[in-house]
């Protein structure tokens, strides 16, 4: 599934809910660490966000890396 938006050049975000994220965390974090696109954006899904995690707009920011 992420193979696919990392493959296609035209892709430059992906929403991943964090429950899915969860499941394949090892996948999303290696993306993440290559630094290149696709930007990965894990959202709450429709049971809410998980409890101890970021809100959505801290993780926009530091995924943009925009301070507080």
């Amino acid at each position: 599934m992420l193979a696919r938006g990392q493959a296609d050049p035209g892709v430059g975000l992906v929403l991943i809910t964090e429950r899915v994220a969860r499941e394949i965390r090892g996948d999303v974090d290696a993306i993440r660490r290559e630094g290149r696109p696709p930007l990965i954006l894990e959202i709450p899904d429709l049971e809410g966000p998980l409890p101890g995690g970021q809100s959505l707009l801290d993780r926009l920011r530091a995924l943009m890396g925009i301070p507080k």
